[in-house]
């Protein structure tokens, strides 16, 4: 099951914690201090 979803993604493997850090130090930093209420998908491009 978890090669078929593999291979459903655009970047053809699972995601990783590393993959989402980044986006949520952004998120925790004052260069986000203008986002509010979104929605932010952390799904390798789809």
């Amino acid at each position: 099951m978890q090669k078929h979803y593999v291979e459903l993604t655009p970047l053809g493997r699972m995601g990783e914690p590393e993959d989402v850090a980044l986006p949520a130090a952004f998120l925790a930093s004052d260069d986000s201090r203008w986002i509010s209420g979104e929605l932010i998908l952390v799904a390798g491009g789809e």
